[in-house]
């Protein structure tokens, strides 16, 4: 795992470096391919070869990094008898969900609906709830919890949220 972790460093170290391409450009190649230019008036020069191998390299590092962390993931052993454990100190990434109230001073002063894209971040506030029951045992109690914890959360239409909360309030309530 360790020595995994160290090849995706360096490669990204490696990757990085040839970025510098970037400041060659700037500096040698008046911004080619760094500034908007018109594609199709585009005329390949030798001096576009920097810019364009540190593309293909960040490319196929994103991928890479892509497919390591979906194979380490699909292949992690996990225990089916006990919840994942994670912290629940992620929950707190919910309150970037009130960045999307910015959305409305945007639309009326720009017309910029984009902001309204952090309410997604209000989601985060489960992890707490599921950091909170990290490493409970699955035994019936628990999946008859869960199951009316979703049940009831899907009636309300927050099921995100609201049902590891609900899940959370029922098993600590004995």
């Amino acid at each position: 795992m360790i020595n995994y972790m160290k090849k995706l460093v360096i490669l990204g170290f490696g990757c990085a470096f040839f970025m510098a391409a970037v400041i060659y450009s700037l500096l040698y190649n008046e911004g080619r391919l760094v500034y908007l230019m018109d594609v199709d008036t585009y005329v390949f020069q030798t001096k576009d070869i920097p810019m364009l191998f540190a593309g293909v390299i960040t490319a196929a590092y994103v991928i890479y990094l892509v497919v390591s962390v979906f194979s380490f993931v699909k292949f992690q052993k996990r225990d089916s008898n006990h919840t994942r454990t994670i912290s629940p100190k992620r929950g707190f990434l919910g309150f970037f969900g009130s960045l999307g109230f910015l959305g409305i001073w945007t639309y009326t002063q720009k017309e910029m609906i984009a902001p309204f894209m952090f309410f997604i971040f209000f989601g985060f506030f489960g992890f707490f709830f599921e950091g909170k029951l990290s490493d409970t045992l699955k035994d019936e109690l628990y999946l008859e919890n869960r199951k009316n914890a979703e049940l009831k959360a899907y009636r309300t239409g927050v099921v995100l949220f609201y049902s590891n909360y609900l899940l959370y309030r029922f098993e600590k309530e004995e």
